[in-house]
């Protein structure tokens, strides 16, 4: 039995170049404030390329904005199993649960007030 050869272009619908536009339509739709357009861009370049820590990062961004802070965690949580070494990732995520802890404690304060 002879499986078919298939020929593998490494970037087949131009990733790289969709990649680059990425950013530039995601400021651009954060400017005009369609965090939803922007959101759906990502998902869309992940499902096309897979979810790379960019991308990852830029859907966290997105989730920060629109006040789903669980949603970035995991985003973020998510770009750093894709790799492990992303700095920018780690920061963010950092700076998150130390803002989570923040809330976390004026609520407290405020219910034993």
């Amino acid at each position: 039995m002879h499986l078919p050869v298939v020929l593998h272009d490494p970037d087949p619908v131009g990733h790289l170049d969709l990649h680059a536009s990425q950013r530039q339509h995601l400021v651009d739709r954060e400017s005009a404030g369609d965090l939803a357009e922007a959101q759906d861009y990502w998902i869309r370049a992940g499902e096309i390329r897979g979810y790379d820590g960019e991308i990852l990062r830029g859907l966290a961004v997105i989730a920060l904005r629109t006040d789903r802070h669980g949603s970035a965690m995991q985003y973020l949580q998510d770009a750093l199993l894709v790799n492990p070494n992303d700095d920018e990732a780690k920061g963010m995520l950092e700076e998150l649960r130390r803002q989570s802890e923040l809330r976390f404690a004026a609520r407290r304060s405020d219910e034993e007030s």
